[in-house]
């Protein structure tokens, strides 16, 4: 349910990052926390996304699609853009290019999130497994229209690049694939590893999952979905 994929050189991407553009990780602009809670205390930037949820409702510039072109613009899914974000990391932009020209695939979303040391993001899980089909039930604390995020992740899977700090990751590693009913409270087998910087993982977020800083830095990871990857295959 974990994999680290290789290790590569980070600093560059580490020294990019502008400080001064971090949002609350977990909730919207219109609506505050809701379903989102579990990323409270945590922060994020947007560098690949939807262009329709921005035409929905959230119009900040920097995550704004970009409408020059960039080199990832082959590599996304058709609907995802980089932002505008994304010329600010330009090493970023490599990584994520280097990544997929290696691996193959296409791009869903990117993010850049933060946590605080001693700071946890709670129990959750992104989607219920593929086996049971891109219509399989999803609700999550109450959030009506979390269909969408089966479809969203089905067939997808979740990288992790550790830019700075170190963290330890904890996944369920349950032998069967069954429907999860929500809020995820609990896990059955929980399997702990340690996430640490210039190592990239591949874990399976359609199974419950919790993360939780205990080093004395702040930890950064670039995350992102891929559709259509072979990491798992060739590491």
């Amino acid at each position: 349910m974990m994999k680290k994929i290789t290790e590569i050189e980070v600093q560059s991407m580490a020294d990019e990052i502008d400080h001064n553009v971090w949002e609350p990780a977990g909730r919207t602009r219109s609506t505050g926390y809701g379903r989102g809670k579990q990323w409270i205390g945590s922060e994020v930037q947007t560098l690949i996304r939807h262009v329709e949820k921005y035409n929905g409702g959230d119009k900040s510039i920097e995550y704004s699609p970009c409408e020059m072109k960039t080199p990832l613009d082959d590599l996304c899914l058709p609907g995802f853009r980089p932002t505008n974000l994304m010329f600010m990391y330009p090493e970023a932009m490599k990584t994520l290019v280097w990544f997929a020209n290696t691996y193959g695939g296409k791009y869903a979303r990117a993010h850049y999130f933060r946590t605080p040391p001693g700071i946890s993001v709670g129990i959750h899980l992104d989607a219920q497994p593929d086996k049971f089909g891109p219509n399989a039930p999803y609700k999550l604390y109450g959030d009506r229209s979390s269909g969408r995020k089966v479809i969203f992740y089905y067939k997808k899977e979740r990288f992790h690049v550790i830019i700075d700090g170190s963290f330890e990751y904890t996944v369920d590693y349950e032998e069967e694939d069954r429907l999860y009913e929500y809020p995820v409270l609990s896990m059955t087998q929980p399997v702990t590893k340690t996430f640490s910087k210039g190592e990239v993982w591949w874990f399976n977020n359609k199974r419950p999952h919790k993360s939780h800083n205990n080093g004395t830095i702040p930890k950064i990871n670039l995350v992102f979905d891929v559709e259509g990857s072979n990491a798992l295959a060739k590491s």
